[in-house]
């Protein structure tokens, strides 16, 4: 049972967060994801409040996977926005998300996006010095 939780949460709900993700990436859904958008980019990155009721549920009805799926997508989202030195390639990876919001969609790993075709690894305006 351990061993599923494990596979469960480190490798499958990745791609459920790049899914879900990709998903408010699309309209009509795009116009409740972009008031994070628009937050990350005013500077008033503050912590989402939206999944603890949702976890609630999951937890009182017995879904324990999806419960700690959705706790650790709030977990690393938080850190990634108000502790970024905590998970710094997680949080380079998010951050390139805001400035390209058609790349990078998973928060927990970046494998999903590696996958999918939506991975870029560094913001193409920064110029590569070669030595």
């Amino acid at each position: 049972m351990l061993i599923t939780y494990i596979v469960v949460l480190f490798y499958v709900t990745p791609f459920v967060e790049w899914g879900l993700h990709r998903y408010f990436h699309t309209p009509p859904r795009l116009e409740f994801h972009r008031v994070h958008h628009t937050n990350y980019h005013n500077d008033k990155s503050v912590v989402e409040y939206w999944p603890i009721p949702v976890m609630g549920l999951f937890y009182y009805f017995g879904y324990f996977l999806i419960f700690l799926g959705f706790l650790k997508y709030w977990i690393y989202h938080n850190i990634i926005h108000q502790a970024p030195a905590l998970m710094p390639g997680l949080s380079k990876h998010h951050q390139l998300h805001h400035k390209y919001p058609k790349y990078n969609f998973a928060v927990s790993s970046t494998a999903p996006d590696r996958i999918m075709g939506t991975y870029l690894e560094r913001d193409p305006s920064e110029k590569v010095v070669k030595i």
